[in-house]
């Protein structure tokens, strides 16, 4: 055991150098996105079953930003947004004027009352953003159907299993799709989506990958002054490498 692990392990949580760092790093930031696609955003002070410090950083789900262009590409007529929770993506996407109408779906209520707070920060009403309550799979039909360019982001822990699906959701095979899998929730689940989506689109797995000191970027004198390994952790996800990770869908006849 090393002398850190030593001294984090006897360290009360919020003690420990990195969560220092990360609150270090909330307090710098004023509320407001540094970086990344959303820069400029105003936000909540928490985030919904994820990390507040990444997000406003601009850091948060990194692998996924070189996708984000293209998923917004046309661009679409809607964005549907499965698994919205505080609305990162489905405020952030119009925020950024990628796209003019969203529906987001959300189930938990607790998520769903801070995504309401995070339109109305960022001054977002309802006739742009569309927020519903649970997804399932006939109301994600009736969703895609309805549009004639449809974009699609799904995070939902597992329950891709119920909604990816052509059989019950046959609209899919005409959506550009940037889908969150958790196979250590099913085991073997990604490989079950690819075999379902390949007749219709081409897919490509997107694995997650560390944060480095480069990918902070701040002002701020203390930030700059941690070493790299806190200021890592300060941006960390807290996501199971193994049996986790992202896959891009795009359609075959797009």
């Amino acid at each position: 055991m090393t002398i850190a692990s030593l001294v984090n392990q006897l360290l009360p949580r919020s003690w420990r150098p990195a969560s220092v760092a990360s609150a270090r790093l909330v307090k710098c930031s004023g509320h407001v996105v540094q970086g990344g696609p959303f820069r400029g955003m105003r936000y909540i002070n928490r985030a919904h079953c994820s990390a507040l410090a990444p997000k406003l950083a601009g850091t948060y789900e990194l692998e996924i930003h070189e996708y984000l262009p293209r998923l917004f590409a046309g661009p679409p007529d809607v964005f549907v947004d499965v698994g919205a929770a505080e609305g990162y993506y489905a405020v952030g996407t119009l925020f950024a004027g990628w796209c003019k109408r969203v529906i987001a779906f959300e189930a938990d209520p607790a998520a769903y009352t801070a995504c309401r707070e995070l339109m109305r920060l960022n001054e977002i009403g309802p006739e742009k953003l569309d927020l519903r309550g649970a997804c399932h799979p006939a109301a994600l039909q009736d969703v895609l159907a309805n549009a004639t360019r449809p974009a699609l982001m799904m995070d939902v822990e597992g329950f891709e299993a119920l909604l990816l699906d052509p059989l019950r959701v046959p609209a899919l095979a005409r959506c550009r799709i940037l889908l969150e899998y958790h196979d250590f929730v099913l085991p073997g689940l990604s490989v079950e989506l690819h075999r379902r989506m390949t007749p219709t689109h081409h897919v490509s797995p997107i694995e997650l990958a560390p944060r480095n000191t480069t990918d902070l970027v701040t002002e701020d004198w203390l930030l700059r002054l941690l070493p790299g390994s806190i200021r890592r952790r300060a941006l960390a996800e807290d996501r199971p490498f193994e049996a986790h990770g992202w896959l891009w869908m795009e359609p075959k006849d797009a």
